[in-house]
C-alpha cells in the first residue's frame, strides 16, 4: 500500500536578494587584482573571466536587468 502524504513545503527565501550583482562585484574585484599583479597568473585570469561570464549571463537570464551592471 502506498500513503500519499500531504504537507506544504516550507516557502524559499530569495537567495539572491540583490540579484548576482554581488557576486559580479566580487569576481570583478578578483579579476581587476589578478590583472594589477606584476606577474599575472593567467589560469586565475581565466577563473575570474569565466565566472563573471556565467553570472553576467545568469542576472540577464533570471532578472532580465543588465542596465543595473552599469549604474
Amino acid at each position: 500500500m502506498i500513503e500519499i502524504l500531504d504537507y506544504e513545503l516550507p516557502k524559499r527565501k530569495n537567495k539572491y536578494a540583490n540579484g548576482y550583482m554581488p557576486k559580479i562585484q566580487y569576481h570583478n574585484e578578483r579579476l581587476q587584482e589578478a590583472l594589477n599583479r606584476e606577474i599575472i597568473d593567467i589560469e586565475e585570469v581565466e577563473r575570474y573571466v569565466s565566472s563573471l561570464n556565467y553570472f553576467v549571463a545568469r542576472q540577464k537570464e533570471v532578472y532580465g536587468r543588465l542596465e543595473q551592471l552599469y549604474s
